[in-house]
């Protein structure tokens, strides 16, 4: 992958509950583009704020909405709390996968 062309890695925490427990799963990828705009706007009486797309250029990256997204290589996390002192943050809200059966393969993450 080029990696001008999509420099970032993130990181992925995956919240589910087994037994009655909270299981946190981290995955890590790389050669990714985190993108989009920082700050709070207000349109019609709607507040948008934190508006992040991340472009992944594979469809097989097990990602889901609802899942927390950081910008970077992050290890030694336990829970999302682990992440609350960092500044690039998201939840995913939604997941575009487009295959088309090319290069042009990929899946756009948005989330706030």
């Amino acid at each position: 992958m080029n990696n001008e062309l999509y420099p970032h890695e993130i990181t992925i925490v995956r919240h589910k509950t087994v037994k009655h427990e909270d299981v946190y799963t981290v995955s890590h990828e790389q050669d990714v583009l985190w993108y989009g705009s920082e700050g709070i706007s207000i349109k019609d009486g709607f507040v948008n704020s934190n508006s992040i797309n991340i472009l992944i250029p594979r469809t097989n990256v097990d990602i889901k909405k609802g899942d927390i997204v950081a910008l970077g290589f992050i290890d030694n996390i336990n829970t999302p709390k682990d992440l609350a002192k960092k500044d690039d943050v998201i939840t995913v809200t939604k997941v575009f996968p487009y295959s088309v059966g090319s290069d042009l393969d990929c899946i756009l993450v948005t989330g706030e």
